[in-house]
């Protein structure tokens, strides 16, 4: 799904729906007014949800023993990254991440790069095939269509509300017909050694 039924605008979409909760509530016993109120209610929101979403993760990751903070941060978004160029399961993915064991000390957690062959043949296996991720790609506008819609993003900008679009829609549709149009070059070989080299 695009727009913000997608899973990346869920906690945005939350934020707004907690400040609109807020705002409705606001009359039956806030003092200071319905602005205040929202305000509040998702400042509280974000307060609450980027620890635990972090916490989340680093259990998920089983990232237990010590929080690097940024760089454990860095290896979630570097893991996301390279589960979305290779069109990776999640479930999958983590289910392979899952065949490692874990260690209760820091020393003993260490491993050598050949021990995790077993999972990244089974994390290769789960990624998509090139014709999969070309049904993922496929456009939403036609491509004369984006064409004018591009056009119109940059030089008039707000006409594109007339549509109900803006901006950063035609942005993401031109990078996915970009994208789109890469992929439709690539071998099935060649997606396969493209994807060892990102897991690697």
């Amino acid at each position: 799904a695009a727009g913000r039924y997608s899973y990346r605008q869920q906690p945005a979409v939350s934020a707004w729906n907690l400040r609109r909760l807020a705002t409705a509530l606001a009359p039956l016993g806030s003092e200071g007014g319905a602005a205040e109120a929202a305000a509040e209610a998702e400042a509280a929101f974000w307060v609450e949800y980027e620890p635990e979403v972090r916490r989340r993760w680093r259990s998920k990751l089983g990232l237990l023993l010590t929080d690097e903070g940024e760089a454990d941060d860095a290896l979630l978004e570097s893991l996301l990254g390279v589960m979305q160029r290779t069109g990776a399961d999640f479930t999958n993915t983590f289910r392979a991440l899952s065949r490692v064991g874990w260690e209760a000390s820091e020393a003993a957690s260490y491993r050598a790069p050949q021990d995790f062959d077993a999972v990244l043949e089974y994390c290769l296996a789960q990624c998509a095939s090139t014709e999969a991720m070309l049904k993922r790609a496929r456009p939403i506008f036609h491509p004369k269509a984006l064409a004018r819609l591009a056009a119109i993003a940059q030089t008039e900008p707000e006409r594109l509300a007339q549509f109900g679009l803006d901006a950063s829609v035609v942005a993401r549709e031109t990078q996915r017909a970009a994208r789109r149009e890469a992929l439709a070059r690539v071998t099935p070989r060649d997606k396969r050694l493209s994807d060892a080299e990102a897991w690697r």
